[in-house]
């Protein structure tokens, strides 16, 4: 998603993980034709069928979704250990008995985004005080150049907010939590869950676990990020007002 921006040339985009390389994936699973691999299995009675051209494939780590009574059969068209293309056939709920024989369903690994705000010392700057630190990047799928918080894939038994908490220290070099002597307080005081939302839910798709971290400082040098790794678009660092972010 986006938010408008005063520069007419950018956009604010939120990372999204739906991204044109996981469409290309459903693309090329589509065009290989037969599978070399076939396995089949059962949830609730009904058939679960894989199609993997790789026998090296590497299986995605989330689980299958099933909703009883309407997942009649399920097709793997293609898996990664970050996003799955399936065909499912669905019953639908509107008293007909129809059924949908090619419904398109993806999942991805659910992921954080964190808006970043800094504390007054950050970078020994006051004048960044209640400044929010964002990504300016590329991404294949946009067009221009985009303002972007920080994000990323949550790991294998994290929770949501310490996925947040290593992505912000990994991307930008910023702590949020804060120490304190008060026992009525947590050291996790200065995060806000804004919400966790499912964009595509009638399709699949990740949870995106949104986070509002204040009063972040600098506990180590910016970390070079001319290049995301795996991705190979730009990004570098900018501070922004609350204006600006608007």
């Amino acid at each position: 998603s986006s938010w408008s921006s005063s520069n007419s040339t950018l956009r604010v985009a939120v990372v999204s993980f739906i991204s044109g390389g996981l469409v290309l994936w459903l693309f090329l699973a589509l065009l290989n034709g037969s599978a070399t691999n076939t396995t089949s299995g059962s949830v609730s009675g009904s058939t679960i069928r894989s199609n993997n051209n790789n026998s090296q494939q590497q299986k995605f780590r989330g689980t299958q979704y099933w909703k009883d009574g309407f997942t009649l059969a399920v097709q793997t068209l293609y898996e990664t250990p970050f996003a799955r293309f399936q065909i499912h056939k669905v019953k639908l709920d509107n008293g007909k008995n129809t059924v949908v024989n090619d419904w398109l369903w993806y999942d991805e690994s659910d992921n954080v985004n964190v808006l970043v705000q800094l504390a007054a010392e950050t970078d020994g700057n006051d004048d960044d005080s209640g400044k929010f630190q964002v990504m300016r990047q590329t991404k294949y799928g946009l067009t221009g150049p985009s303002y972007a918080v920080v994000g990323g894939l949550i790991e294998a038994g994290e929770a949501p907010q310490q996925a947040a908490a290593r992505e912000v220290e990994e991307e930008m070099g910023l702590v949020c939590d804060v120490a304190v002597s008060n026992p009525n307080q947590t050291k996790h005081q200065n995060w806000i869950s804004l919400g966790a939302y499912q964009a595509a839910a009638n399709r699949g798709g990740g949870t995106t676990h949104a986070f509002w971290a204040r009063g972040c400082r600098r506990t180590a040098p910016v970390p070079h990020r001319a290049v995301a790794t795996g991705e190979s678009e730009k990004q570098s660092l900018v501070t922004l007002t609350r204006s600006e972010l608007r």
